[in-house]
């Protein structure tokens, strides 16, 4: 008995010292998300500030296509500045709030944080992501005792809750599930003609140009030749357009969902010396049927607080980008909207937090404060 007790001791302290900690992602490539976000996020919490001002540009794979913060800091005349990019592909609000009160506990580590959107206006996306069962595998190297209570009360359907609360015990669980789950995903996308390449820094020179639908958006009547079997079925779920009831439904569960966890953030960063700017991404080359938003569909802004550290740039920014020459897929930049974006976005920011040594400053029209007209 003494044997048994001892094993399942020695079990759960190495599952803890090694998976809780981020240790195993020391041996591990970067292939799943679980990996990268503990990786960047143990890295992260241990570098030494910079000296500069340092911005941390957040969101998911639109982000992680669109800003390259390798150009952003070699445009930097000033040598002032540094962008961290640190955007992960299918993360949201719910994973950037429990990461930054990872990297950040103090909320004073940058001079202002990039959080993106796709689109300021709640759409009726299908994804549930409160209830995304990868967050709390990708979430519980960087989770606190404190944080599993709240964060397991979070998930609202009982099945991914109760998968939560076997995370929290077995932290190991989503290390190896992650790595088998991702593996097979990239041998069925190798066999099936899927994307072998990482995103290179200057990103895919391939564009939109060559797509063709039907005059109602329903149907795909040619494909770029560089679209995969996959980049096909994603643009056809983006043609599905829903039911006005599925519609209104799908609307209100966002925006509760985006509306809290973004909430949450600000929440944290109250008082603090760093500026949260919002962004909306340049969204499509197309109009996407599946996520037109209803007729007076809600705006984020306008159910967050109102805090003088928060700015919402302009949504008609980046709108300019909004072209197929200026997008790999339907969703993604390509190489030449990266760069522009890019160098857009990093103007924007400059002007924000050291507006002395930004070219492009502001306009009142093309910045706005949470804590004044910003509604």
């Amino acid at each position: 008995m003494l044997l048994v007790f001892l094993s399942v001791l020695v079990f759960f302290a190495g599952d803890n010292l090694l998976f809780r900690t981020a240790l195993y992602t020391r041996f591990l490539p970067r292939i799943t998300k679980e990996a990268k976000v503990a990786q960047f996020a143990r890295v992260e919490r241990g570098r030494d500030p910079s000296g500069r001002k340092e911005v941390l540009v957040t969101g998911n794979s639109r982000m992680e296509y669109g800003f390259w913060d390798g150009l952003a800091n070699s445009n930097d005349g000033s040598g002032q500045i540094r962008f961290i990019q640190a955007a992960t592909g299918g993360s949201s609000e719910k994973w950037w709030y429990y990461i930054l009160k990872y990297v950040d506990p103090n909320h004073d580590r940058y001079s202002a944080i990039v959080i993106s959107t796709a689109d300021y206006t709640i759409t009726p996306f299908w994804d549930d992501f409160e209830n995304d069962p990868e967050t709390a595998e990708v979430l519980t190297p960087l989770l606190s005792w404190n944080d599993w209570p709240a964060f397991i009360g979070s998930f609202t359907d009982e099945n991914v809750r109760e998968r939560a609360k076997y995370q929290a015990i077995f932290t190991s669980h989503s290390a190896g599930i992650g790595m088998l789950v991702n593996s097979t995903r990239i041998l069925q996308r190798f066999a099936g003609g899927g994307e072998r390449k990482i995103l290179t820094d200057a990103g895919p020179p391939e564009n939109v140009d060559q797509l063709q639908l039907t005059a109602d958006l329903s149907t795909v009547t040619a494909y770029p030749s560089h679209f995969d079997s996959f980049r096909r079925h994603e643009t056809n779920l983006y043609l599905n357009r829903p039911s006005a009831d599925a519609a209104r439904a799908l609307t209100a569960r966002n925006l509760l969902f985006h509306s809290y966890w973004a909430g949450k953030i600000l929440e944290e960063y109250r008082g603090s010396p760093t500026r949260i700017i919002f962004v909306q991404m340049p969204r499509s080359p197309l109009p996407l049927p599946a996520i037109e938003a209803i007729p007076g569909a809600p705006q984020l802004q306008a159910n967050l607080p109102r805090q003088s550290n928060v700015t919402f740039l302009d949504p008609e920014e980046f709108t300019s980008l909004e072209r197929p020459q200026y997008f790999y897929d339907i969703l993604h930049m390509n190489a030449a909207g990266r760069r522009q974006f890019t160098l857009g976005l990093a103007d924007r920011v400059k002007a924000l937090i050291a507006p002395q040594t930004s070219a492009a400053p502001v306009s009142a029209s093309a910045s706005k404060s949470t804590g004044s007209a910003s509604r």
